[in-house]
């Protein structure tokens, strides 16, 4: 039981260091689901819906396509002087 413990610390001591996100899991899917915080409307022909959903698709009566493009930059200039 001690060793399923140590490794169990072992395995998460470098999950940590080494997880990141997608793109989709910080701007999300499209444009109907980055609005409401990357979750899933009740839209069941929104094909966005499917990376956080994928089990409302099976509700939807007709095929439904998107295609989407999106990009960031991550150059933040520093914020100075700000008094609390």
């Amino acid at each position: 039981m001690i060793k399923v413990t140590q490794l169990t610390l072992l395995f998460f001591t470098f999950l940590i260091g080494n997880a990141y996100a997608s793109f989709p899991e910080f701007y999300g899917t499209g444009p109907s689901t980055s609005p409401l915080g990357n979750q899933s409307n009740s839209d069941v022909n929104d094909p966005a819906n499917i990376y956080y959903t994928p089990a409302l698709s099976a509700w939807a009566k007709k095929v439904s396509i998107s295609a989407t493009m999106a990009a960031a930059k991550h150059s933040f200039e520093s914020i100075d002087n700000i008094v609390t």
